[in-house]
């Protein structure tokens, strides 16, 4: 008789995990993602405050080397008065007996070198070019700046119709009044001392009336352009000056 041996398969008991376990796992993947996201949001949040705080230093840097030297033209006058002396001698003396020491003197020293204020706007520049703009929080602040903008724009307007526009119709009359050749000796800062040393008085090109009130005109034009250029510039001066504690106080600046 054939004895068949039957093998029988002892199960193996294979623990499963319950469905718990899977959703705390995916609990603590999901709160390690978003913990990471949190502190690099947070770092980012961090870095754009110190950007922003920089761009604030930088900025009131800027306005208060723009008052300090802006303060030096609106104390000047001597120009206002040098031009109103060379108009009143054209407009009020004969030809004949007009001292033209003084009318070079005057010419000189006070229509031909223009001083004017080097605004310092590079940050604001960098803020609205950038798109940095976006790192400022407080809306008066932001708000501030493009006044501020605004008030630059105008500042170099006028600046630019002195300079391209005013100022060359006066340099070509001038050429026709003034012989520059009794000006090429002159050393700075001695300028009237050259001129009433001269054994002459220097020659005009032309003692023409009507030519020498058309001189006097131009002279008018120059010093309207430059006075409107002059309280533009008193308006950014008064408004830095407020500006400079506002943003200091916002910032916690020093």
């Amino acid at each position: 008789m054939e004895v068949h041996a039957h093998t029988h398969t002892v199960p193996i008991a294979i623990g499963r995990k319950k469905w718990t376990h899977y959703l705390w796992e995916f609990l603590m993947l999901f709160l390690a993602v978003f913990c990471g996201f949190l502190a690099e949001n947070k770092r980012e949040h961090i870095v754009e405050r110190q950007r922003e705080k920089k761009y604030m230093v930088s900025l009131v840097n800027e306005l208060m080397a723009d008052t300090a030297q802006i303060r030096e033209l609106l104390t000047d006058s001597t120009w206002i008065k040098g031009q109103d002396s060379l108009m009143n001698i054209l407009y009020n003396t004969s030809p004949v007996s007009i001292d033209t020491r003084l009318v070079y003197y005057f010419y000189e020293e006070y229509t031909v070198y223009i001083n004017s204020a080097i605004l310092n706007n590079n940050t604001l520049t960098q803020l609205k070019n950038s798109g940095s703009m976006r790192l400022i929080r407080n809306k008066d602040v932001i708000d501030s700046l493009y006044l501020l903008n605004t008030i630059i724009v105008a500042v170099d307007k006028q600046f630019d119709l002195f300079l391209y526009h005013t100022y060359p119709q006066y340099s070509a009359m001038s050429a026709r009044i003034i012989n520059e050749k009794y000006l090429m000796n002159s050393k700075p800062g001695q300028l009237r001392q050259h001129l009433f040393s001269l054994s002459e008085k220097p020659e005009l090109i032309t003692y023409s009336p009507a030519a020498l009130v058309e001189f006097a005109n131009y002279i008018g034009r120059i010093k309207k352009t430059r006075t409107r250029y002059i309280d533009i510039l008193r308006y950014y001066y008064n408004y830095c000056i407020s500006l400079i504690p506002f943003i200091k106080k916002e910032y916690h600046l020093k």
